[in-house]
């Protein structure tokens, strides 16, 4: 099999979203506008609305992600159920959540380095959805699709990730130079990063379809992934 081309994925990548723009942005772009104005309201009141607020924006912002990969998915993958459940979404954010504290005590105590962590555990979030993996077989389904690819999956997911970075402060620096205008700024450049980010599940979307020719999907058994790319 060919190696993966980092070029030829991220081209892939913005084909997909591309394709599936009017739908996020009909159905998430809402959504993650309501969460940003959570996290841009002013942090006074009780611990409990502090709480309540906090919770609602990640809550928000977690659904974002699993609908925008479920919609990327269906549009390479058309047996895929779009809506995401109850406990998908659970199963996707403790997946989250887990990738996250691995990588974060990987670089604490020098032990991983954090992006081949990350890397490795890229294409966790699918399985979680689609198989209502937990998070340890999740990331172990994840390790065995990407193993042999490893240094490519992460020279890709390094420059997302970096692409994501320098535009983010690149809004944010606009915004805030933006004077008597600068508070309606600043929420536009944080709704419109949070948007972008999504074009990471992409990104995953056609690494799991190149490294996972045969994909375990919706009301199929997880099965054991396809060889790796060399």
């Amino acid at each position: 099999m060919p190696a993966i081309g980092v070029a030829d994925t991220i081209r892939n990548a913005l084909s997909l979203f591309r394709e599936t723009l009017p739908v996020l942005g009909r159905r998430v772009l809402p959504v993650l506008a309501l969460a940003q104005a959570i996290e841009l309201l002013p942090l006074s009141g009780s611990w409990l609305l502090l709480l309540a607020l906090g919770l609602a924006s990640w809550l928000a912002v977690a659904w974002a992600g699993a609908y925008s990969l479920r919609v990327l998915l269906g549009a390479r993958f058309r047996t895929v159920v779009v809506s995401p459940s109850a406990t998908s979404l659970a199963l996707f954010m403790l997946v989250g959540a887990y990738i996250t504290l691995t990588a974060t005590l990987g670089v604490l105590l020098f032990v991983l380095p954090a992006l081949l962590v990350i890397a490795a555990a890229s294409l966790a979030p699918i399985f979680a959805l689609e198989q209502h993996c937990g998070p340890f077989e999740a990331v172990a389904l994840s390790t065995d699709c990407t193993k042999g690819s490893l240094l490519s999956v992460a020279a890709v997911v390094l420059l997302i990730w970096l692409a994501i970075i320098v535009a983010s402060a690149l809004l944010g620096s606009a915004a805030a130079f933006a004077g008597p205008v600068a508070v309606p700024l600043t929420y536009i450049a944080s709704v419109a990063a949070a948007f972008g980010a999504l074009f990471h599940y992409a990104v995953v979307v056609v690494l799991f379809e190149r490294l996972h020719p045969n994909p375990p999907l919706q009301g199929t058994p997880a099965g054991k992934p396809a060889a790796p790319l060399s």
